[in-house]
């Protein structure tokens, strides 16, 4: 699938009130698992945030917005350099919140994330779990 038509997927997908009920606060996620990804969206959306998905680091970058409020990032993706993302993130937006995974058969990309300002990294068995817990701290109710 070509990177535009799945931004435009789940862009197509957001226009749905039950995705974003009135709510500008946003995720953004790299990752090309479909089956994270909709995970993902799951979650947010049960919280009230929409989610954007990239799948390289111009496209992560170019979803930040000041309504976002987390961003993901698969530090294991061959298809970008989640480290660079993060550094370029964090450089324009220092309070971001940035939560990454990887497989625990992979410790030392827990130190390269930690070099790049990754704020919570955590092995893909902890993911899902610590992303609900994130996401909650970080979502501001409604007004």
């Amino acid at each position: 699938m070509e990177h535009g038509c799945e931004e435009r997927v789940y862009n197509f997908l957001l226009q749905d009130e039950r995705v974003m009920p009135g709510r500008s606060q946003t995720l953004v996620a790299g990752t090309s698992d479909l089956f994270l990804q909709s995970r993902i969206t799951e979650l947010a959306v049960s919280l009230g945030v929409a989610a954007y998905f990239a799948a390289d680091s111009a496209g992560l970058k170019r979803q930040v917005t000041p309504d976002t409020v987390l961003v993901v990032l698969d530090l294991s993706d061959p298809d970008y350099d989640p480290f660079e993302a993060a550094r370029d993130m964090k450089g324009a937006w220092p309070s971001l919140q940035i939560l990454g995974f990887f497989p625990h058969v992979k410790a030392e990309l827990r130190t390269q994330g930690e070099r790049a300002g990754v704020d919570v990294i955590v092995p893909n068995s902890k993911f899902l779990e610590t992303l609900k817990k994130v996401l909650e701290q970080e979502v501001r109710p409604p007004e």
